[in-house]
């Protein structure tokens, strides 16, 4: 099973030996958690979570929703049908960085001095 505690590791600048001495195991057992050759059970995930700076369900590839985006999907359910589906269209496409709608920013949403700008 896939998981991403090479990836933390690395945020941290720790070595499999470094990462191994702060959760009392080895660095071998640690090469087997990163590349999936051992379990990476509960009681893994919690020692080596607060070592990483994260959480036990990032390890496993989830990630948190921040506030900015629980707002937003909190907000989904006031929006009509219709107009949803232009938002989630504009997103993707925003995503993929192939915009071609030209989309309407609100005073100042880009710091300028400008109002309702058009931008592509």
């Amino acid at each position: 099973m896939a998981n991403r505690i090479k990836e933390f590791r690395n945020r941290l600048k720790l070595s499999q030996e470094k990462l191994a001495r702060a959760v009392g195991t080895t660095n071998q057992h640690i090469g087997y958690l990163e590349r999936g050759e051992r379990s990476l059970t509960q009681k893994w995930l919690n020692r080596l979570a607060p070592v990483l700076q994260c959480t036990p369900a990032e390890l496993l590839g989830e990630r948190s929703v921040t506030a900015e985006e629980k707002e937003l999907l909190d907000n989904l359910d006031s929006i009509p049908p219709k107009q949803r589906l232009m938002l989630i269209e504009m997103v993707r496409s925003m995503a993929e960085g192939t915009r071609q709608t030209p989309l309407l920013c609100p005073d100042n949403a880009d710091g300028s001095d400008k109002k309702n700008k058009t931008v592509f």
